[in-house]
């Protein structure tokens, strides 16, 4: 799953919200950009983490290594920590939860 996940540019949202959040680029333009560097990976049949730092930052100079966090599918699972999210802890939580429930209705 993990693959398939990242062959499909599922962390772009996580991207957008990256570049927002670490190069206080505007939602609307952090979006452009998270576009123009899916393209380039369409285009290069590669995935998010495969792409050049340097074609980065021809998109934009603020872009810096740190990006590639944001591009990596496990750590985009691990930050989804609200309620309902996708960390580990959070997907723990609700398997214990489902099993005592099961466990009493026995």
């Amino acid at each position: 799953m993990e693959l398939a996940a990242a062959s499909q540019f599922s962390t772009a949202t996580d991207l957008a919200d990256w570049l927002v959040q670490n190069l206080n680029i505007p939602f609307r333009t952090a979006h452009e950009i998270t576009g123009r560097i899916v393209k380039i990976c369409i285009d290069e049949k590669i995935d998010f983490d495969q792409i050049d730092i340097k074609k980065l930052k021809k998109i934009d100079k603020r872009i810096n290594k740190n990006i590639y966090k944001a591009l990596n599918v496990r750590d985009s699972v691990e930050r989804k920590i609200s309620e309902g999210g996708t960390s580990s802890k959070n997907v723990l939580k609700q398997a214990n939860q489902w099993i005592k429930r099961l466990e009493n209705d026995k």
